[in-house]
């Protein structure tokens, strides 16, 4: 099975959202980007969850959804990997697993970075 790993960083600088071709480690400098620019301490970093949503849009780490859970229960949230899973977190305390929502009605709004208005969390 072969899953795409891919990631984005939000510029802590600039604020704006980098998407990541090529990493590279360097011992002493950390992780730069293919051109060597970059620290990584002034990046965060998201992955890429390997799905998209019903627009064929890649859901990464982060992105804020609107979705159905195999109840009915229209829930939007963010992306974030606990415990080896991908969960959606609803209000900082209520958290799905991301594999228990209906796929086909998974739709992202947003992000918690680009969209801080739109994350629950964030409006608490």
């Amino acid at each position: 099975m072969n899953r795409d790993i891919k990631f984005r960083a939000w510029d802590l600088n600039y604020k704006t959202m980098v998407y990541i071709n090529d990493l590279y480690w360097f011992e002493e400098e950390g992780v730069h980007d293919f051109e060597g620019s970059g620290h990584y301490s002034n990046y965060t970093f998201m992955e890429y969850t390997g799905l998209k949503d019903r627009n064929g849009k890649k859901i990464f780490e982060s992105d804020i959804i609107i979705a159905t859970t195999e109840e009915g229960k229209g829930i939007q949230g963010y992306i974030e990997y606990i415990d080896c899973a991908w969960m959606v977190n609803i209000d900082g305390i209520t958290v799905y697993e991301f594999y228990n929502l209906r796929y086909p009605s998974i739709v992202i709004i947003g992000n918690r970075y680009e969209n801080p208005e739109l994350s629950e969390e964030e409006n608490n």
